[in-house]
């Protein structure tokens, strides 16, 4: 990355947080992106920010946690967007007919998680896999694309207990 300066000039780009910034995602492989190269679904709605092949970005939610501490790496983790009972309850059903391969977290309507993923109050469903990158996302109004990938992806276990599923998140704002 510096190759050919010299040791007053490498030293001094120490102190740029950008190159920094670089170094890091470069050496940890945070950066990397198989965005190119997985299908990105053109028939769903486009939408902003990180996309199916992204590595999902953490946030600092309202409730103190972070995004990273909930997901794990075991299961693929559904993350639920927005402020939509109807989208709870359909969460819950994929988690219980995925139990062993799938856990989910209602996020409402957390403006950490809108400011990072670049999106506003629109239900949206982000799949994350165990690596931490995102398997699929869509709309509320596209699930059935969603239950389409999980049936393809993951082994269907139907669970009749809610002893499986993990506890949703919900973000508390001031009015």
């Amino acid at each position: 990355m510096s190759h050919g300066k010299d040791i007053g000039e490498r030293g001094g780009q120490m102190e740029d947080t950008e190159f920094l910034k670089k170094v890091v995602d470069c050496c940890s492989g945070i950066s990397y992106t198989y965005k190119d190269y997985i299908e990105q679904y053109p028939d769903l709605a486009p939408l902003p920010g990180p996309t199916i092949g992204d590595r999902a970005p953490d946030v600092d939610l309202e409730t103190g946690q972070s995004l990273f501490s909930i997901i794990g790496n075991k299961k693929y983790t559904l993350l639920l967007s927005g402020a939509d009972l109807e989208m709870a309850g359909k969460g819950e059903d994929l988690a219980r007919s995925y139990a062993e391969s799938l856990h989910f977290y209602l996020l409402g309507d957390s403006e950490a998680f809108q400011d990072t993923y670049k999106i506003d109050q629109t239900a949206i469903m982000y799949l994350i896999r165990p690596d931490g990158y995102i398997g699929f996302r869509c709309l509320l109004s596209e699930v059935t694309a969603l239950e389409a990938f999980l049936s393809a992806t993951l082994e269907q276990k139907i669970s009749t207990s809610k002893g499986n599923l993990m506890p949703g998140i919900t973000s508390h704002r001031a009015e």
